[in-house]
């Protein structure tokens, strides 16, 4: 599918899923097509707005609520490398995200990137695929869901790998980036018939 079938299948749609993440990103996609949109007051997780139900979902939902009905969907690229490639979903970039996959270890532990490590993440797909490009060995993966800099903070495990946009969580937990990766692309996501 190219660019435009998605820009056609977002516009066609009577329901589009975004993810909180991704919210304003999705929105202003959808605006540069456009579509009007919801402003999405606190709180409130649907809206209709000119006949298309707009509506925030969570990534690990997305692929449930598309196989149910929903039409279409936004959702960052590192939410939909982690579902079940048994899904029969797509995936079409049609932006680029200020943010980016990126390993932190804490500020005085040193690394030379030989050794093998351990690594908490709530990614584990994108992990093994972005250490796998690198040559960087894993000794061993934590799933966390949120709060991944409190591991290699509190020595649960030597690093974290997570979605890092400038970097000030990271600073602020005494955290430092070693590696990072290209930004994050928001994409379509729909069925496959």
């Amino acid at each position: 599918m190219s660019e435009i079938d998605v820009v056609e299948a977002a516009r066609g749609a009577s329901a589009i899923l975004m993810t909180e993440r991704n919210l304003n990103p999705s929105l202003a996609w959808l605006r540069s097509i456009g579509l009007q949109t919801p402003d999405f007051p606190a709180r409130r997780y649907s809206q209709r707005v000119g006949g298309v139900e707009y509506a925030i979902t969570r990534n690990s939902d997305m692929a449930d609520e598309l196989q149910e009905g929903a039409a279409f969907g936004l959702m960052g690229a590192d939410g939909f490398g982690e579902l079940s490639p048994a899904r029969a979903l797509r995936f079409e970039a049609v932006s680029r995200l200020a943010c980016r996959f990126g390993l932190f270890f804490p500020e005085e532990a040193a690394w030379d990137g030989r050794e093998a490590i351990s690594v908490a993440t709530s990614n584990p797909c994108a992990l093994t695929e972005f250490v796998g490009r690198r040559g960087i060995r894993l000794a061993s993966i934590l799933l966390k869901q949120g709060k991944i800099e409190r591991c290699p903070a509190s020595g649960q495990t030597q690093a974290g790998f997570d979605i890092v946009e400038t970097g000030s969580t990271l600073r602020n937990n005494g955290l430092r980036l070693v590696v990072r990766d290209a930004p994050l692309m928001l994409g379509g996501v729909w069925r496959e018939v």
